[in-house]
C-alpha cells in the first residue's frame, strides 16, 4: 500500500505527466509496460558506439556493475589460430656459450673474467 501525501508542486507534476500520457496515448490507450530491468537480456557490441568518448564515459560508470559473457566458437577460432602460426617462421633458439671465473672481493662484490671467447650454438 502507498500513500502519497501530496503538496502543491507534486500535484502540478502529476497534472503535467498525466497530460503527456494523455497527448502520447490517448485517454484510453496505456503507456509502454515498464520492463523488468533484473530480466537477463542479450546485448550486441556496436563497433561503431565504442570508438566515442560519450561510451567510454558510461562504461566507466557501469562497467562494476555490469555482468557479461562472451561466447566464441572454439573449433573456428583454433582453425584462424593454426592458420595463422603455419605462416610465421619460427627459427630455432640461439644460446651463447662462455666460461668464466668469478673473483669475489671483500666488499660483496665480484668480478668476472672472461676465460674463453663465446661460443654460439
Amino acid at each position: 500500500m502507498l500513500t502519497a501525501v501530496a503538496n502543491e508542486s507534486y500535484e502540478k507534476f502529476v497534472n503535467g505527466l498525466q497530460d503527456e500520457v494523455v497527448k502520447e496515448f490517448g485517454l484510453e490507450g496505456a503507456g509502454p509496460k515498464p520492463t523488468n530491468a533484473r530480466k537477463p537480456t542479450t546485448a550486441r557490441l556496436r563497433k561503431e558506439f565504442t570508438l566515442l568518448p560519450q561510451f567510454k564515459e558510461l562504461w566507466e560508470r557501469i562497467k562494476d556493475k555490469t555482468r557479461y559473457a562472451v561466447k566464441t566458437d572454439s573449433e573456428l577460432l583454433l582453425t584462424a589460430v593454426v592458420r595463422e602460426f603455419d605462416k610465421v617462421e619460427i627459427r630455432p633458439p640461439r644460446v651463447t656459450i662462455k666460461k668464466a671465473q668469478v673473483q669475489v672481493g671483500t666488499s660483496d662484490e665480484f668480478t668476472p673474467l672472461q676465460m674463453t671467447a663465446g661460443k654460439t650454438v
